[in-house]
């Protein structure tokens, strides 16, 4: 298994990031393939290495890893932090960094308007859809990120 902070090896999760956890369990698993480990009880062992201290103690009181289970770990870590497929990818707040992200860079060409709609609408789209944002909050937003000059 590769070292943390090394080249192949998952990011350490420290916790403040739910959404990290898809990519976290994603890379931890291709390194178990990559090293032929194939068993629960061997893969419980290796989670807290990659963890943050602070969460080393508490997962390895989780029921999972204390049964070498890690199917069971995966879902206690999960419920503890969000499962990021149940959880909304973007949020009010993702929109409103745009626009002053927008604000702070003028824009000079039609290619970098139109990408700056598209960046946009794949944030505002979501948004709508989950009824997070209205249609009037939208427009406005978007004109708020078009230049004055």
């Amino acid at each position: 298994m590769p070292i943390v902070g090394t080249p192949g090896a998952p990011l350490m999760f420290t916790g403040t990031n739910g959404r990290a956890l898809l990519s976290f369990f994603a890379t931890l698993e291709k390194c178990f393939r990559a090293a032929g480990i194939q068993t629960g009880a061997e893969k419980v062992v290796l989670v807290p290495d990659y963890v943050q201290d602070r969460l080393r103690e508490w997962v390895e009181g989780l029921g999972g890893y204390k049964k070498g289970d890690y199917e069971q770990l995966k879902t206690e870590i999960y419920s503890r932090f969000g499962n990021p497929q149940n959880q909304p990818r973007y949020r009010r707040e993702d929109l409103f960094a745009v626009i002053e992200e927008q604000q702070a860079k003028p824009l000079k060409t039609v290619e970098e308007l139109y990408l700056c709609a598209v960046h946009f609408e794949a944030i505002a789209n979501p948004l709508l859809e989950a009824g997070k944002v209205t249609d009037v909050e939208v427009n406005r937003a978007y004109f708020r990120t078009l230049p004055l000059d």
